[in-house]
């Protein structure tokens, strides 16, 4: 059926995924190999939801590394939903529906894979308790942020935050300038951001800042969104 035909570049990225999750060392966390039935279900899975592989996570993952060609793109978007599977982020995912809902990734494979792709750079998640210090963070850059639109968690990567109240962000891939104004009336604040460790002490005051523990990472998701919908 040609509708349900996957295209040569999401079945790139099933195919990378099926190695890794076979041969997971190299992506140093210490993860076993799951069994061949097991993957082999998963691949299935996978392939009914091929059009949602490359989602705002993928995305942000782009955007931050700046990965510009599709064969690096195919192994950015792979690691990142096999470390999800292999670290059991998406454990709650019944991968024999026959109609599964679309693909998010968290937060801990997004770190994760900025990691390896950035040997010596350490991100790490924040909570931030108050929508107000979007205003105050002009000194740090790029950071991941997650949000909710259209009732769904989301994740964008703001690149600038202007003293005048402006904000730059790329969106699923497409880049903005807007008011913060505007911003935060398009966009439901979540709170939680993804940063270079340096940038830390940067999030004042200090009582409005909270590390995020790796593991809790693994819960703050992101899925797949038609961009039309958040233009």
């Amino acid at each position: 059926n040609a509708k349900n035909e996957i295209p040569a570049f999401e079945q790139g990225i099933i195919n990378e995924v099926k190695r890794l999750l076979g041969s997971p060392a190299e992506l140093g966390l210490g993860f076993s190999g799951l069994a061949p039935e097991f993957i082999d279900q998963i691949v299935s899975w996978l392939g009914r939801i091929h059009a949602s592989l490359v989602n705002c996570a993928v995305q942000a993952l782009f955007n931050i590394l700046h990965v510009t060609s599709d064969e690096e793109k195919k192994k950015i978007a792979a690691k990142a939903i096999a470390i999800d599977i292999l670290g059991w982020a998406l454990l709650g995912h019944d991968f024999k529906e026959a109609n599964p809902v679309p693909l998010q990734l968290s937060m801990y494979a997004i770190k994760k894979v900025a990691e390896l792709e950035r040997p010596g750079v350490n991100f790490i998640g924040v909570k931030i308790s108050s929508q107000a210090i979007l205003k105050s963070l002009t000194s740090i850059g790029p950071f991941i942020l997650q949000v909710k639109i259209g009732g769904k968690d989301h994740f964008v990567l703001v690149t600038k935050i202007t003293t005048d109240g402006n904000i730059s962000y790329i969106d699923n891939g497409v880049a903005y300038t807007q008011s913060i104004e505007y911003f935060n009336a398009k966009y439901q604040w979540k709170g939680y951001i993804l940063i270079n460790s340096k940038d830390f002490d940067a999030i004042q005051p200090p009582k409005d800042r909270k590390i995020v523990k790796e593991d809790q990472l693994k819960h703050i998701m992101g899925g797949a969104l038609d961009r039309k919908s958040v233009v």
